[in-house]
């Protein structure tokens, strides 16, 4: 995919505007391949997609002082979670089931009865792709990209962009002090700081 390039001169509103547009264009296209059938690649960027937006509207809600967009926020977990059985269901069959089981043995019934576990999570993610929710999401989105709501104060995104960084750096540092005892939660919540300081240092790299 093209990579979105954020310019200096922009103003921090303009720029949200534009990336909220990438990732929608990005969950908009992978939603599609979706409808035209089971595609394992199609579900994992689809869910990267929701991610990036969630990851954004949350950077850039706080930068704004903009309290609403937690709902929007909130919206795009929600969907994320529903993709996400198939998804853990996908990942555990095709890349972490033992390669020297796959063909039955003792593993057989165990076998099937998750390739059963996966057909019902696809159902799912065809019934989220298809519904009212997904689409009215997807609607608000565009909606917010295309508005010229006041947000952002009229500063720019590279002062933006640096506090925005400052924040999520300084919120992983923490976690990988919390982490040091090595407890599940502990590097669960790092590994998910490290993943959004990736998104945001993505999005802002052409700065």
């Amino acid at each position: 995919p093209k990579r979105l390039k954020l310019h200096r001169a922009m103003r921090a509103d303009e720029a949200f505007r534009a990336i909220l547009a990438d990732c929608l264009g990005a969950a908009s296209a992978q939603a599609g391949v979706l409808r035209a059938g089971r595609s394992v690649e199609g579900l994992h960027h689809l869910r990267v997609a929701l991610r990036r937006l969630e990851v954004m509207l949350g950077a850039f809600g706080k930068a704004f002082d903009q309290d609403w967009f937690a709902d929007l926020r909130g919206r795009a977990k929600a969907i994320s979670a529903r993709l996400g059985p198939a998804r853990d269901l996908d990942v555990f069959l095709e890349d972490l089931w033992p390669q020297g089981t796959r063909e039955g043995g003792d593993f057989a019934a165990l076998r099937r009865a998750t390739e059963d576990a996966r057909a019902i999570a696809w159902d799912g993610v065809e019934a989220c792709i298809a519904s009212e929710d997904f689409s009215h999401f997807l609607d608000d989105i565009a909606a917010l990209s295309q508005s010229r709501l006041p947000m952002g104060r009229g500063q720019s995104i590279r002062r933006v962009a640096r506090e925005v960084l400052q924040q999520a750096a300084a919120r992983v540092k923490k976690r990988g002090r919390a982490a040091r005892g090595l407890e599940e939660g502990d590097l669960h919540r790092l590994r998910i700081g490290l993943k959004k300081l990736r998104y945001l240092s993505q999005i802002f790299a052409t700065l």
